[in-house]
């Protein structure tokens, strides 16, 4: 093996392993990823870098999730730049484009949002792994240009229809357990609603997941307690007489 190739195999294993520490391996990771900066990140809070190290994040994973058939556009809102930090108000509407999409599909909605799209067609050797292309043989390469937002909705759609549907959920957390027990946890107002990657039987989201387990845990205690209160007041009384 040539230094040349031996040096490229090191560039793919380096980006392989950089994607898998910042995006994650499998589709359900990514997802679960995107999901958490949408719901909980602050925008305010990010310093500059980190928010142009995230918009990097996104375009990695839009272009992994879509074979690199989409691309951000360099006309948009803000031109892709991997040194530039996007503006706070684009973060927050790329926030709420991630979890618009999102709640809409694992709601059983549809989600059409007006995507304003460039096709570029190139025509030369395929750039993708799979399938593989004799050699010399040229393909025609389409790429679909979109600003920042519409690619976050794109890439959530994307790693949605990669992830079994059984374990895209919704939290049902509310704070009222009574009702929430007395509605077997259906979606009602007030609810987190929040969209979660689940793992195995997983009914609430990671916020309120351990929240959820002390309430079921006070609940046990207290129908302990009452279910020994009332067998000891039916408990017959000792009698006391002497013996005759």
């Amino acid at each position: 093996m040539s230094p040349r190739d031996v040096a490229r195999v090191r560039r793919v294993a380096a980006l392989k392993q950089w994607r898998a520490d910042h995006l994650g391996v499998r589709p359900p990771e990514r997802l679960s990823r995107l999901l958490a900066f949408a719901y909980d990140q602050d925008p305010g809070a990010l310093p500059d870098a980190a928010r142009a190290a995230w918009r990097f994040n996104l375009l990695i994973a839009l272009q992994d999730a879509t074979a690199g058939a989409w691309t951000l556009s360099q006309a948009g809102p803000s031109p892709y730049n991997p040194n530039a930090a996007p503006p706070i108000a684009e973060i927050g509407a790329i926030q709420r484009a991630i979890i618009e999409a999102a709640e809409a599909l694992v709601s059983g909605r549809q989600y059409g949002p007006k995507i304003v799209a460039h096709l570029f067609a190139r025509l030369g050797p395929r750039n993708i792994p799979s399938p593989p292309v004799p050699r010399r043989q040229h393909v025609l390469t389409r790429m679909f240009a979109v600003d920042l937002r519409e690619a976050a909705g794109i890439a959530v759609t994307e790693l949605i229809g990669q992830v079994a549907p059984g374990r895209l959920r919704r939290c049902p957390y509310i704070s009222d357990p009574p009702t929430r027990m007395r509605l077997h946890n259906d979606l009602l107002p007030g609810a987190c609603g929040r969209v979660f990657v689940a793992v195995r039987r997983q009914k609430y989201c990671e916020v309120h997941r351990h929240a959820a387990r002390q309430e079921a845990v006070q609940r046990a205690l207290e129908r302990f307690h009452r279910k020994r209160q009332r067998s000891t007041r039916r408990a017959p009384k000792a009698r006391t007489g002497g013996v005759r």
